[in-house]
Parts: structure tokens; sequence; C-alpha cells
């Protein structure tokens, strides 16, 4: 099989993209940028990865494992190979965390939030996961008392970030976790 590095970076909502090249072996090398679109294993643009076996560290402090289960939406690395039908075995997945903070600013004209200066768009692709409620979502945020991390992928012309996944945060665990 190939071996190769998958960097998901900010795992935006139907984008992505993959490169390949071969290698003197007949082995293809691939990278692949993209959306988890599936769980159980983890998919990314239609490959889909083994974990079973996989280390899973956290990005924000790789001495520690990542103890919370996969959400689509996600920021991961994955590093692995591929075999020669397109199956994937991931060896080492690394979690990363995304924009995390008070949201200070909603605007449900742009469907907007903001989170210390960083405008985060949301729309019907965004997962929202809720710790205290099922139908936590847009509607939901609440300028200087919501917070919450966003996944997604940042427009560099823009600056703006389009959530894939929002996850609302207890308050009482802002400081613990890292929060702005």
């Amino acid at each position: 099989g190939a071996s190769l590095a998958l960097m998901l970076s900010a795992c935006g909502g139907g984008g992505g993209g993959s490169s390949t090249s071969a290698s003197s072996s007949g082995a293809t090398a691939s990278s692949y940028t993209g959306t988890v679109t599936g769980l159980g294993s983890v998919v990314i643009n239609g490959v889909r990865f083994s974990t079973s076996g996989a280390t899973t560290v956290d990005g924000d402090d790789p001495t520690k494992s990542y103890t919370k289960a996969f959400a689509l939406g996600t920021t991961v690395t994955v590093t692995g190979t591929v075999d020669d039908s397109g199956n994937g075995t991931a060896t080492t997945i690394t979690v990363h965390g995304g924009v995390r903070g008070q949201v200070t600013a909603v605007d449900t004209t742009a469907n907007t939030f903001t989170i210390d200066g960083q405008v985060i768009a949301v729309d019907s692709s965004t997962v929202w996961d809720g710790s205290t409620t099922s139908s936590f979502g847009f509607a939901s945020l609440v300028a200087g008392s919501s917070y919450v991390e966003a996944y997604g992928v940042l427009n560099p012309t823009t600056g703006v970030l389009t959530a894939t996944r929002v996850e609302e945060k207890d308050s009482t665990l802002v400081a613990s976790e890292g929060y702005a």
C-alpha cells in the first residue's frame, strides 16, 4: 500500500481535493483534504480509513490521548496507508481544536457569529452539537453568554471561517479547556 499523511484541514463542507504520485514500487502516494463525512471509521472524499488500532492524540497537547468519540466536521490529521483498491488504514489520528471561546457578536442577517474577532459563517451543512439541549443551533447563540468551539474552513481571501461543526460548551469549563 501507499504511505500517506492526510490533513483534513478545517474539514470544509463538501470541499476538498486530493493529489497522487506514483512511486518506484508502483504504489500511489496520496494526500487528501476534505470533510469527514462518515464515522465508525473516518471517511474523507469517499475514501474509508479503518481507525481500529490507530493512536489518537489531542492536537492541543500531543502528549495526551484524545478520548472523545470522533464527530462529523472536526479537524484531524490522519497518517496511514492506502491499498491499491483505495481502502485506507489509519495509524495515527491527531484531532485539532477549532476556534474556541465566548460568542461576542451574532449577525442573523449574514448568518455569522464572532469569537475573539474571528467571524464564523454557518450554513445548512453546519453540524450543531448542544451539550445542554438537543435543539442547539444558530438561534441559540447569545453574544456575551454563549461559549462554543467551531470547526470549519477558513477563506484566506475574506478571513471568514465557514463552520462545518459548532459545539456548545459549558462556561464553567472554559478556563480548564483553554477558551478565550
